[in-house]
């Protein structure tokens, strides 16, 4: 009988027999055995710091948004929703990373990996829906900005980020039952999962989605920045043209705003270009033997890491933040 087999992140397809397919799990858990302890202990303790940074930074910036008024304008709302899926990653991704991690093999079974999986892959979804939805939510304030106080309401803000979770979990949840696909460890495969299905029209489907569900965001993405970036320099260029193009409502907050929510969108791409560039290798077949143990670590750390980074960048690039983030530490402002 014949099976398929693809990597968690959609990197590879490979048809091969269920012997061979032991082979290779058999091969690369040979692999991974080797992985030396002062490796293993540097990627542990890269992972519980993540890990912590992620949990202390979300929560302060949950803290914020609930303690003070102020802060809660219409696209902090999409603030709070890419500091809950962060949260998320912070509490059922990251701690079964890191225990397996340390303990050098996955130590979670079948349901571990699925709920460490299922989890990832719905929250990056989200997280670049919501990207999205802050890109168009800037582009409107920046070239529409009357019917921007049209729209954007807190009720209908909130609408948007309920329909941003609902949307991404159903389909990943419908499609991975309708396809058949499933997760699996491999044996001493630390913190680490592969994803199976012996329908090979379910993995081509499950590819064709993985691309969707970045692509789709990222050139929305890109398209509202160019806008953006336009209008502003527009606006500096010709001050009495803006005023009857409608630019004059751009007012400094609001500058200051998109300057931080341009900043998490860049944060947010960079962080992921190592697993991009990781994903181009496979392809080309480019990973060595000896990479290959360090290849977990390459896929896992700058997932990791874009939990971690907006708060920085909000304590870095926004007063108001850092004020808030500042009294709840108890310091004096």
């Amino acid at each position: 009988m014949k099976g398929l087999h693809i990597h968690l992140n959609g990197v590879f397809f490979l048809k091969m027999s269920n012997e061979a397919l032991q082979n290779n799990s058999r091969n690369v858990s040979e692999k991974i055995s080797t992985r030396e302890i002062d490796l293993v202990i540097v990627e542990s303790c890269i992972f519980i710091i993540l890990d912590l940074a992620a949990l202390a930074g979300n929560v302060m910036v949950c803290l914020a948004l609930y303690r003070n008024a102020a802060l809660r304008k219409v696209p902090n709302y999409f603030v709070l929703s890419l500091a809950l899926t962060d949260l998320a990653i912070a509490v059922f991704v990251i701690p079964l990373s890191a225990s397996s991690s340390i303990a050098n093999r996955w130590v979670f079974g079948t349901v571990g990996c699925q709920i460490r999986y299922f989890c990832a892959h719905s929250m990056s979804a989200i997280s670049l829906v919501t990207l999205m939805l802050l890109a168009i939510n800037r582009c409107f304030v920046v070239t529409r900005p009357v019917l921007y106080r049209g729209i954007y309401s807190k009720k209908r803000a909130f609408l948007m980020i309920l329909a941003s979770w609902l949307v991404p979990i159903t389909v990943v949840l419908v499609f991975y039952f309708a396809a058949g696909l499933h997760f699996q460890p491999l044996v001493k495969q630390p913190a680490d999962c592969f994803l199976y299905s012996r329908d090979a029209n379910g993995l081509a489907a499950a590819r064709i989605v993985r691309i969707l569900w970045i692509s789709v965001p990222s050139l929305v993405v890109l398209i509202c920045y160019l806008k953006i970036f336009r209008a502003i320099r527009q606006h500096n260029r010709a001050v009495a043209s803006s005023l009857r193009l409608g630019y004059s409502s751009f007012g400094v907050d609001e500058a200051k705003m998109t300057r931080t929510l341009t900043a998490v969108v860049v944060g947010f791409y960079i962080s992921w270009s190592p697993v991009l560039f990781s994903i181009f290798l496979e392809k080309l077949n480019a990973i060595s033997e000896t990479t290959f143990k360090y290849y977990n670590f390459y896929f896992s750390f700058p997932y990791f890491i874009s939990s971690v980074i907006n708060p920085v960048i909000y304590t870095i690039m926004s007063r108001p933040f850092r004020k808030e983030f500042l009294k709840i530490l108890h310091f004096q402002y």
